[in-house]
Order: C-alpha cells, then structure tokens, then sequence
C-alpha cells in the first residue's frame, strides 16, 4: 500500500535546502533552522533591591530585572537615585559573574569612583568611557557590542550627549541652535536603536540608558519630558521612572551606637512605566525602595519590609516573628538579618516563592513623561 506524502513535510524539506544554501552562502545563521533546539530564555540583569525584583518578575514568580540583549531606559529628575541604582546593580552582577565586564559611558562626566566603591565594584572589570560627542559615543556601543565582550553597557546620561553639529557650530542665535540640537539627539538616537539592536541581541548585553526629566516650560501639554524624543519609548523594553519622596517626614535623622548622625530617607518611589519582555499587567504600578544618604538603597530593609507586608515575617505591635525566631523592635531585627546573612538569603527565597505582584499602597507620586 502506497503511503500517502505529507505536502508539509515535503516543503519543510525544500525549505530547509533553501536554509542551507542560504548559509553556505556565508549570510550567517540569519534564517532560523527548522526544529532546531532553540534557548528562548529571556535572560536578566537582576537588581539587589527585592522590590524592584518583585515588580519586575515573572510570572514563574523568579526576579526580574533588566533584560539581556535589549535596551532599557530609566527616567526620572535629578538626585532620584538612578545613577546609584546602576551602581549597585553592577558591583551585584560583577560578584555573581567573575567572567563579566561593564561599560559605564560617562557622559556627564561625572563618575565617582570612591562612591563606586561603596559598593564593592570591581573596577578592573568596570570600563570608564569618558563623555564626546554623540555620534562618537553610540558608534563605541555598536562597537563593544559587536566584540560579543560586555555583559551590559550604562548610559549616563542621554542628555549630556551632545551631537557634533551642536557642538561645533557657533553661528546662529541661541534659540535657533537649542532646537537643531534637540532634533538632531532625537534623529540620532533613532538611528542608533536600528543600527546596533542586531549587534545587542546577538551579544546578550544589556544596554541600559539614563534619561532625566525636565520641566518644559514652553509646553502647554505635559509639564515634564524626556530628552531623547519617542525612540526610547519604542525601543525601550523596560522603562522604569523615579521621583523621590517630598513629603519632610519621610526624612530622619538616626543617631548610631558611635555617636555619628545619620540622614535617612525611607523611600525612593519607583514606577514601571513599560515591560515589553513579559505581560504588561504591572504597568503603572510601583514599589518605594529605602534610601540611604551616601550609601544608596537599603538592600536588606527593602527584603525585610517586602516580607512584613506579604506575611513572610509576622508583625503583632512591637514584636516581629520570622520562622521560630522573635525578635522586638524594628531595629532588632534588621540587626539580627545583618548579621546572619544565611537567614536573609532564606528571607529573599520565601519572598520569591510568593505571588509575582507586590506593589505598595500608598499612592505615586510621579510625574508622568
């Protein structure tokens, strides 16, 4: 009995001799090989910050964080913590990966090494790439990202980058020159989003861009917006804005057993704005991240009050219970989670088991884009 042929089976045949063609060829692995064993796996630049982690996972309920391969734009107005964020997100991912290596392009030309070191960033594995104009700045992404030799790349900031027509012409009035400039950042960056997202996706680095928000004060729309036009919301595939907390109260002063005085902020309001890589269900929502004043966000408070409020460390009046452990007072226990760093690992893995969505009950504050 003669077998009956399978049309698709057949065409998948001569697709695939079209495949191999196509590569002998010498155009690379552009076309897909049928059946292959793919690894889809979205790949993250995890933060430190358990909020932000919560408000950036996935639905597996696994941290998230910045994707790999893809670009991501933090927004916000000046001293909200952006630079510092990065900072420890780095020094977080250097100590996990010995084997990685960071570019900072420091276009404010304002990097900081002793505050770098804070947080304990290997410097040797850090590239400090000083500021120029930005043709020759996003030319040196496209670049590193093609050597397939950085584990991510942090812009800081878009609008300090300045294109060259800007910078070397003189002549006209100033307004005239503010606004050329202005289109020429926004064409510009288009560009640069076309012309290196091949090179990004292929090298699995990160590329992550500090945007500022200004006050616009010529608008009669949106009070507030980001420089580098509406490229960074197209390509961006997480974008994230930060305000800080106005309200005075927010801010204490602590005296330490040493007798030194302490400012601490309690918060940092963080928004996620769009997530690209994962279902867009958390858009809007937002997490507040404690603050230190010269040591940045507060790592193992963020932990410790993302587990009081889903349940994981029980609160009854000054009392708090962990597992078998009580402790009193809120100081005590931060205490005793610094030093036995084994039950604050113990503390973030519980946190991760729960449900996906934390997001804090008090209402933003941000200003929109």
């Amino acid at each position: 009995m003669e077998m009956t042929k399978n049309p698709a089976r057949e065409k998948l045949k001569a697709l695939q001799s079209y495949i191999n063609q196509y590569e002998k060829k010498g155009n690379g692995k552009a076309v897909i090989a049928i059946g292959a064993d793919l690894d889809l796996k979205q790949d993250y630049i995890v933060p430190p910050m358990v909020p932000l982690q919560k408000l950036l996972g996935r639905d597996t309920g696994e941290p998230g964080g910045f994707p790999v391969g893809k670009y991501s734009v933090i927004a916000g107005p000046e001293k909200t913590g952006k630079s510092t964020l990065l900072l420890q997100t780095v020094a977080n991912d250097l100590d996990k990966n010995k084997d990685a290596i960071w570019a900072w392009i420091d276009a404010e030309n304002a990097f900081d090494e002793v505050y770098a070191n804070r947080f304990g960033i290997d410097m040797e594995r850090l590239i400090i790439i000083k500021g120029s104009t930005l043709e020759d700045q996003l030319q040196r992404i496209i670049d590193l990202t093609k050597a397939k030799l950085l584990r991510g790349v942090v812009v800081d900031s878009i609008g300090a980058l300045v294109p060259r027509a800007e910078m070397e012409d003189s002549k006209g009035n100033e307004h005239e020159l503010n606004h050329v400039g202005m289109l020429d950042l926004q064409r510009k960056m288009g560009q640069f989003f076309r012309m290196s997202n091949g090179s990004v996706d292929e090298s699995k680095c990160a590329i992550i861009m500090i945007a500022h928000v200004y006050q616009d004060i010529n608008s009669h729309g949106a009070p507030f917006v980001v420089k580098g036009g509406n490229a960074l919301k197209h390509w961006g595939h997480v974008r994230l804005m930060f305000t800080r907390l106005q309200d005075k109260s927010t801010v204490q002063d602590k005296i330490l057993p040493d007798g030194t005085r302490e400012k601490i902020m309690t918060g940092h309001d963080v928004k996620i704005k769009l997530d690209k890589t994962r279902q867009n269900d958390k858009e809007g929502q937002f997490v507040v991240i404690p603050f230190r004043y010269g040591i940045g966000f507060d790592c193992l408070e963020s932990a410790i009050q993302v587990g009081i409020k889903i349940g994981v460390i029980v609160r009854s009046g000054p009392m708090y219970a962990y597992g078998e452990h009580k402790h009193k007072g809120y100081d005590t226990l931060v205490s005793w989670f610094k030093n036995n760093p084994s039950e604050l690992d113990g503390l973030v893995l519980a946190i991760q088991r729960t449900e996906p969505t934390i997001i804090n009950e008090s209402e933003s504050t941000g200003e929109e884009e």
